[in-house]
């Protein structure tokens, strides 16, 4: 497996949604199967990769990314965990390690996004 941001991402869609499982780039935690996530293109500011702690209160840098995996449902994600509301705003966190953030929740639809290039995948080398 390899992190999303070594693949072009054309590789990893097939009918516009992920063709290879999703895993943590720190541990072996299976994010989601195949087939999950619809890809879609929004340009989004998440806090780069820290401790769940540090997100929680609110202070990191941040990270401008287009890409992302939309689950409109959170219980379709194998292994995912969500920070407490920081600034109107749930992040997604591995529920094994707890690295992130790998992406967001829109409190208004539910919905989850996460992001292509924080995972890593099946399959890939």
């Amino acid at each position: 497996m390899a992190d999303g941001g070594n693949i072009p991402v054309e590789e990893l869609i097939e009918e516009g949604k992920n063709k290879r499982a999703v895993f943590c780039v720190r541990c072996p935690s299976k994010i989601l199967c195949v087939g999950v996530g619809q890809y879609k293109e929004i340009e989004y500011s998440l806090p780069n990769i820290v401790s769940k702690k540090v997100l929680q209160e609110g202070e990191t840098d941040e990270e401008v990314l287009k890409e992302y995996w939309q689950i409109d449902n959170m219980y379709n994600f194998e292994n995912i965990g969500y920070t407490n509301t920081v600034d109107g705003k749930k992040f997604l966190i591995c529920a094994d390690c707890e690295l992130g953030p790998l992406g967001w929740q829109d409190l208004e639809t539910k919905s989850s996004y996460l992001a292509v290039r924080r995972v890593k995948y099946e399959g890939t080398e």
